[in-house]
């Protein structure tokens, strides 16, 4: 039931208290979870490189970004529910397999979602708990504040917390000033504006989240840097999927 308003098999234990960094981030938003992978290609080591977060206790909601692409295979992705700094603490979980929504193609912006099964049961504590995302159909006005946790990229290893404003999906335009009809008639997307004068904390699938709902999820195009906004999968648009999804995997 979901709330709408080459590893081992085994749950790997790596500390169950997060690190006091932050930790009062991840006290607040307690669904989020680190998608890891496997750089077989390259520090042969794991790496937390996405975001998404839990939407029971097999089920987990993040970019199709972050489980598609030559890179991918189960065994190279796990979750790590339960800790407020990357790469380390928490409780690991390796995943089964993912279903892809069937509009995603990669490196575009329409139906940039998935959904991941784990292998093993996510037990909810304290600092890991159920989301809780939009109603079917719900609509996101323009000029309202979300929260987008996430651990950003490069040197930051904390989840943090940032403030983005939504707007209208022009203001998510390309940088080179080509601009795509079929982008701006896209219903299925929310543009917002992050804050300015200080690193970004997104991650592919960061989620928006207003009053304790999942409303958008980040969505690949953002690490290409190629547009002026942010770029997130509109849930609400997604949500009957979703359920279905998680309802009839077995």
């Amino acid at each position: 039931m979901i709330t709408v308003g080459a590893a081992s098999a085994d749950e790997v234990l790596v500390g169950r208290q997060a690190q006091p960094q932050n930790i009062g981030v991840l006290q607040s938003f307690p669904s989020v979870v680190q998608v890891e992978f496997y750089l077989f290609w390259s520090t042969i080591d794991w790496s937390q490189e996405c975001a998404g977060i839990i939407l029971n206790n097999r089920h987990i909601l993040s970019a199709g970004s972050c489980v598609s692409g030559w890179s991918y295979e189960s065994r190279f992705r796990r979750i790590r529910a339960g800790s407020s700094v990357a790469n380390t603490g928490g409780i690991v979980h390796y995943v089964q397999d993912r279903m892809l929504h069937p509009h995603w193609a990669n490196n575009d912006y329409s139906g940039d979602v998935s959904v991941i099964r784990t292998m093993t049961t996510i037990v909810y504590t304290a600092l890991i708990q159920q989301a809780s995302i939009a109603s079917p159909g719900s609509w996101m006005p323009h000029n309202l504040r979300v929260s987008q946790p996430g651990f950003g990229r490069g040197q930051q290893t904390a989840l943090t917390n940032q403030e983005v404003l939504t707007a209208e999906r022009s203001n998510c335009a390309r940088r080179d000033g080509t601009f795509s009809a079929a982008f701006n008639a896209t219903v299925n997307i929310i543009c917002a504006i992050p804050p300015t004068g200080i690193a970004r904390n997104d991650n592919v699938g960061s989620p928006w989240i207003f009053n304790g709902v999942a409303v958008g999820m980040c969505g690949g195009v953002n690490s290409i840097d190629a547009y002026k906004g942010l770029i997130a999968a509109d849930v609400a648009q997604y949500t009957a999927w979703i359920v279905d999804i998680v309802s009839n995997w077995w």
